[in-house]
């Protein structure tokens, strides 16, 4: 919770439109879950939209934000949870707000999958009972440019929020960074159905941010990241998850990862030349090794690869352990990446006094 305003002044003010090439259809919130409700098949489909604010008949979906003493307090106008059965695609849509004291898109039940492509707004505990996609591509800066303005950003925000069946997050290869940021923020994320798993791909966002969620009933979380202009992963709870965090030096201004709890020994990958790192030590506590150097094993050793499920709950914890106790210190090339990645975590500690000196590896 003592991140949420970080992610809420993420999130500037639309402007009005700029001008030509796509033609935006302007909805109020009213009008635009009308839309879902009037739907007649299983599937609301909605493309190039704004949904914007009409003080007169949005007062239903306003959720207050009080924040008094380092207290932040949230009131709903509505108690019930407004629910959403139909699948959502949306791509191209952009949910407007006026004020940072209000937020609208907040107590909602999406029963079915939701998609959001090229699409920015602000979720405030919501559930996503089923997997939700999210998907950027080099068109987003053209349309950002028009709804939103030059020299602005976008913002997609998950605060506080169920998400039942994991992200499906989708980066399309692009030349240059978002201007969008893209945040998780004090939410539980779970799988329901197999692999039980989670992979965030953040590239070329100009912010990127995992703060205070819960990782549950997962084998393993993937995060790798590159081009990022600020990327923190910071207080989650991963849990009996296994961790692997791959991430590159490119462009970063800021990269932080701090006070994060996992049960398991960490994996980690950092390019030699990564620069503006903070790594806090202390979170590694069970331990942390290479995972390039595992992963060369585990190409080597495994045998399953008809179900990667029972792959994930058996064999796959073998192979760690296997690799903790004599894999990297037999294998000279698997040693070498061991030295390397603990030599890079010394010289951000001492360019950076917030990480502690490291263990050595033996």
């Amino acid at each position: 919770m003592r991140h949420f305003f970080l992610s809420l002044s993420l999130l500037l003010p639309f402007l009005s439109l700029a001008q030509e090439e796509i033609e935006y259809k302007e909805f109020s919130y009213s009008e635009f879950f009308r839309l879902i409700e009037n739907e007649q098949s299983d599937v609301f489909s909605l493309k190039n939209a704004i949904v914007e604010l009409d003080s007169l008949t949005d007062q239903r979906f306003f959720t207050y934000i009080n924040a008094e003493d380092g207290e932040i307090e949230f009131t709903p106008s509505q108690k019930d949870s407004l629910i959403i059965d139909k699948e959502l695609r949306l791509e191209n849509v952009f949910f407007n707000y006026e004020k940072r004291t209000v937020i609208f898109l907040a107590h909602i039940s999406f029963r079915e999958k939701v998609s959001l492509v090229n699409s920015a707004g602000y979720f405030l505990r919501s559930t996503f009972e089923e997997r939700l996609s999210i998907r950027f591509d080099n068109q987003f800066e053209k349309f950002q440019l028009q709804v939103v303005g030059e020299g602005l950003e976008s913002g997609l925000v998950f605060h506080n929020s169920s998400i039942k069946d994991g992200i499906r997050l989708i980066n399309i290869p692009v030349q240059k960074q978002l201007p969008v940021q893209l945040v998780f923020e004090s939410c539980l994320i779970t799988r329901k159905n197999p692999p039980m798993m989670q992979s965030f791909g953040a590239f070329n966002f100009s912010y990127f941010g995992l703060a205070d969620n819960i990782f549950k009933d997962l084998n393993s979380v993937y995060l790798s990241g590159s081009g990022n202009s600020f990327f923190d992963i910071v207080s989650n709870s991963f849990n009996e998850a296994h961790l692997e965090i791959n991430l590159s030096d490119k462009n970063n201004d800021r990269l932080v990862i701090a006070e994060n709890k996992t049960e398991y020994p960490v994996r980690m990958w950092l390019s030699e030349n990564i620069q503006n790192a903070s790594i806090e030590w202390e979170q590694f506590s069970n331990g942390i090794f290479s995972s390039e150097g595992f992963n060369d094993y585990t190409a080597e050793n495994r045998t399953n690869y008809d179900d990667y499920q029972d792959f994930l709950s058996n064999e796959f914890e073998a192979l760690i352990e296997s690799y903790n106790e004599k894999g990297r210190i037999e294998n000279k090339q698997k040693y070498k990446k061991e030295v390397q990645l603990l030599g890079i975590l010394n010289d951000i500690y001492k360019n950076n006094m917030t990480l502690n000196r490291p263990m050595p590896l033996i």
